[in-house]
């Protein structure tokens, strides 16, 4: 089995853990290749056509649990612009930063909770309470789970072979780097030349023959000019 993928962030970050994570897995062989893979696909057939695959997976669980948590943090945000102006329902909860504690929620629910004048405050609080205790138990889980797959990589240190090093470190860390900042300096260097040529294109856009001759023409109008004037040239 071949495996083979593209990960458009540098290997210090996203790349480099897909790297180790098919490492992990037993799988060090596996081609991670550092692009963009919308637009500088590297996987291709001998004429250019893309690769085509027989099965294509991901591992998408914190990015799965993180959008979920960003989707509470938007909802709460809703509700602060909503509820939280002078007289909104969120007026009593604010602290003097114009944030909402979990402290405040609790002591408000408990003090209107039997108001029913206090309805519709008591709903709004409550609903931004379970968003606020959703947000950090799932925060929980992310930290729990990345210490988990920390854990595994520690102890899959400890395994390592000397292959897995030069691949990891040189290959995939420095050499990468390295090829990175090379592309950075050829694409700061041909931006330079380029602007460079469209200089010297604008500047030199008429030959100087061209230039003379009208240079020429001109010296002969004003000498024309000065002759009518009274002036003798």
């Amino acid at each position: 089995m071949n495996i083979r993928g593209s990960q458009h962030q540098p290997y210090f970050t996203t790349a480099g853990l897909a790297k180790m994570n098919m490492i992990l897995h037993n799988q060090p062989t596996a081609e991670i290749w550092n692009d963009n893979t919308l637009t500088n696909p590297f996987f291709k057939e001998k004429d250019g056509s893309l690769k085509t695959f027989d099965f294509g997976v991901s591992n998408p669980f914190f990015s799965d649990m993180e959008v979920e948590r960003d989707e509470f943090s938007r909802q709460m945000e809703e509700l602060d612009e909503e509820h939280g102006g002078e007289d909104g329902l969120l007026s009593e909860v604010l602290n003097d930063k114009g944030k909402v504690p979990k402290g405040n929620i609790k002591t408000r629910i408990a003090a209107i909770k039997k108001d029913p004048d206090a309805a519709d405050e008591l709903k709004v609080l409550t609903a931004y309470l379970g968003l606020i205790e959703d947000e950090a138990a799932l925060s929980k889980k992310i930290k729990e789970e990345q210490k988990r797959l920390d854990a595994k990589v520690l102890t899959r240190y400890t395994t390592l072979t000397e292959k897995d090093i030069i691949s990891l470190v040189v290959l995939d860390k420095w050499l990468a780097t390295l090829s990175g900042s090379v592309r950075e300096e050829i694409d700061r260097i041909s931006q330079d030349l380029s602007s460079r040529i469209k200089i010297l294109a604008t500047r030199y856009a008429k030959p100087l023959p061209v230039i003379e001759a009208e240079v020429a023409e001109l010296s002969v109008k004003v000498e024309d000019h000065l002759k009518r004037m009274g002036f003798v040239v």
